[in-house]
């Protein structure tokens, strides 16, 4: 039972951002087209999941949809002596997933905050390589995930502005979290795909509703 009354909870919004550099390179040996044109740094991979909650017990299992968006900036190279030119280039992942998820939410429930999570699920990532105005190139990769991390109920610090909220809005609790999410991006043995695997900390916010 919750350490104040709450509202009845359905979904979770969540809302996360992450450093992602998808592994191209390793389908090319000592060819390294994704370095050659964008570098070797991480950039900011945004994702947005909501999860319908299905029994709350013992914790909650949850089943979720999510979407993502990554895009990485270059310099395209010459094709005679593969110097740079001045033409932009552009590689942009858009990954959709479908996941099953267990949060341990029965300490937030008594008011002390915390909650331990894992999720697992299937992957179909899109991407699309342009180069200035133009679509060069775009298909999509299947995979898997998994990941596990922590959140931390923000309201266990105020319950009666949590509660207060909550009768106002209809948010239950709100949620700052971090996990460590592992993507298997390489096509499930599909020979036609781009390998776009990575793993990453990832942090963001989550609103029980």
């Amino acid at each position: 039972i919750d350490k104040l009354a709450r509202s009845e909870r359905g979904f979770n919004v969540n809302l996360g951002v992450g450093l992602y550099r998808p592994d191209v390179d390793s389908e090319f040996g000592v060819n390294r087209p994704f370095a050659t044109a964008f570098g070797n740094s991480e950039r900011a991979l945004w994702q947005l999941r909501v999860e319908r909650l299905l029994w709350q017990k013992v914790g909650t299992l949850s089943v979720g949809l999510g979407a993502g968006y990554y895009r990485a900036e270059g310099k395209a190279r010459l094709k005679d002596d593969g110097s740079k030119s001045n033409d932009e280039t552009s590689l942009q992942v858009v990954p959709l997933t479908l996941d099953l998820g267990y949060q341990y939410d029965m300490w937030v429930r008594r008011g002390w905050g915390l909650m331990p999570f894992a999720r697992a699920g299937l992957d179909r990532a899109f991407w699309f390589a342009h180069d200035e105005d133009s679509v060069d190139g775009s298909g999509g990769t299947n995979g898997w995930h998994a990941a596990v991390g922590v959140a931390f109920a923000l309201d266990a610090l105020d319950p009666e502005s949590g509660q207060q909220l909550d009768s106002e809005t209809g948010v239950n609790h709100t949620l700052i979290y971090a996990e460590y999410l592992l993507q298997d991006l390489s096509g499930l043995g599909s020979a036609k795909r781009l390998q776009l695997s990575d793993s990453m900390l990832s942090f963001g916010l989550s609103l029980q509703i």
